[in-house]
């Protein structure tokens, strides 16, 4: 090979690294620039992520507010529109039994009925008798007989209706004798009914069971 050509052959080796040189600088320039770019981009992905949170609050917290009126203990809801009634009804709410009163309480109709359902008339007259013997064992105390006269169901009944009304009638700063009183503030119905002194000595022997074998059933 003479020494012209391999001084060719030499240049074109020379100028083929130096192109593949350039081609390095000019990828790493690129690089160089795109990683300038990543540092100096003003792009805040969470504050745009933040940004959607709370949009997406707003629009939920909008939603719900169309929906129900939030009472003043901030847990009641009003809702807006009405619910569906066409739902099933659970099982603890199905009512195997007609509502209503039962037994004889269907036939009951006036307060008076009513009441007889709980204290009936054999109750009335165990009450009645067991008041008498109380009343035969104090009537040795009493000059007159008219003061410890026996009693009948029929008072024992209007006994128990009085102490029922003087509850309805009577106010908290109010005497129950004030219910006797006719020149003033009395109510007819107490004073025409029997007078104070009876009402007072009826409660004060009103018994419910035998006071001559009262001691024998305690000791039991």
């Amino acid at each position: 090979m003479s020494w012209e050509s391999k001084q060719a052959s030499w240049r074109a080796m020379l100028e083929a690294v130096m192109s593949d040189n350039e081609d390095n600088v000019a990828v790493e320039s690129d690089a160089s620039i795109d990683d300038d770019y990543v540092e100096e981009s003003d792009h805040d992905s969470m504050s745009e992520q933040n940004a959607s949170l709370s949009e997406e609050s707003e629009a939920e917290e909008t939603e719900t507010q169309e929906r129900f009126f939030l009472a003043k203990d901030k847990i009641t809801k009003w809702f807006k529109v009405k619910g569906r009634t066409a739902v099933r009804t659970r099982s603890q709410n199905i009512m195997s039994e007609a509502p209503g009163p039962k037994g004889m309480a269907k036939f009951s109709k006036s307060p008076l009925e009513c009441f007889q359902l709980y204290v009936t008339d054999d109750m009335i007259a165990e009450i009645t008798t067991c008041t008498n013997t109380y009343i035969e064992k104090i009537s040795s105390k009493y000059a007159r007989e008219r003061d410890c006269k026996k009693t009948d169901q029929t008072e024992i009944e209007a006994l128990i209706g009085l102490l029922i009304l003087s509850e309805l009638c009577k106010s908290s700063h109010r005497k129950l004798q004030d219910l006797w009183d006719e020149s003033r503030l009395g109510i007819a119905i107490f004073y025409k009914t029997m007078s104070y002194n009876r009402f007072s000595f009826l409660l004060k022997c009103l018994c419910f069971d035998d006071v001559n074998t009262l001691s024998t059933k305690t000791s039991r």
